[in-house]
């Protein structure tokens, strides 16, 4: 895993099909300094939420809440007792995405409402798989995908190393609905939570559910199309790696594909 990683943080400008010369930074709402003023934040060594580190915040691209992609590479320091989040957005009150680890596994929360979640709009996911085969300092991808089509028509799924591990076609999803930021490490929930001991990179966002095949080529460097791509390697800001602001067409082409397997 660790090679696929190098490999992913120091690739050639070729391996984007041209989409880093065409990209823009999104810069971190709460920038952490410069890489290798601090313990914890060198370049190349990603980032390490545990580390006294300033919390990162992205702007969530468009339609992110009812349509979207998270993806990073983690790094634990004691996978069976790290605790924290790797990624939230939005609020228990207002629609909350959460992906995390805790108690030896990988949660994914999508929650818009209150229980029992029957009304307009309102939904309800949780899913988990365990990392107890984990050991202690060793590189793993995770992701989290998810797509609004309707009620009990919508698709989430759970990935650790390219592998789906949960997979449901017939969610109930919101689908108006959008945050306003990306927490990379932190809750965005107003109560402080523990900070996940270990460290994040490659850190993906996409503004529509990548395929299984998409997922496995994040590990190997193809990011292309991802409104957030942060390697680390120079500071906290990230890349925008679409060719514009619109995504209904790459959205509309991922869909297809999923639903062609």
């Amino acid at each position: 895993m660790k090679n696929l990683l190098n490999s992913m943080i120091i690739l050639p400008l070729a391996l984007f099909g041209g989409s880093l010369l065409a990209s823009t930074l999104v810069p971190a709402e709460i920038p952490a300094p410069s890489a290798g003023d601090a313990a914890g934040y060198e370049a190349s060594s990603g980032f390490r939420p545990a580390d006294g580190r300033p919390a990162l915040q992205y702007p969530a691209p468009p339609q992110f809440g009812a349509h979207g992609t998270f993806a990073a590479w983690v790094n634990l320091d004691e996978p069976m007792s790290a605790s924290g989040p790797l990624f939230s957005a939005g609020t228990p009150d207002t629609g909350w995405l959460l992906l995390q680890v805790n108690e030896g596994k990988l949660t994914l929360l999508i929650q818009r409402g209150v229980k029992p979640f029957g009304g307009d709009g309102e939904c309800y996911i949780n899913m988990s798989a365990p990392i107890d085969s984990w050991s202690p300092n060793s590189w793993h991808h995770v992701a989290a995908v998810w797509d609004y089509q309707g009620p009990a028509q919508s698709l989430v799924a759970l990935f650790l190393d390219g592998e789906i591990v949960e997979e449901r076609e017939t969610a109930t999803l919101a689908a108006e609905w959008g945050p306003d930021m990306l927490h990379v490490g932190s809750s965005s929930a107003s109560a402080a939570t523990p900070r996940v001991p270990g460290t994040l990179d490659g850190v993906a966002v996409f503004p529509y559910a990548v395929t299984p095949g998409q997922v496995k080529g994040l590990m190997t460097s193809e990011v292309q199309g991802a409104a957030i791509f942060a390697d680390f390697e120079s500071g906290t800001d990230a890349l925008d790696l679409r060719g514009g602001v619109d995504d209904a067409a790459a959205r509309a082409e991922s869909r297809a594909k999923w639903s062609s397997r």
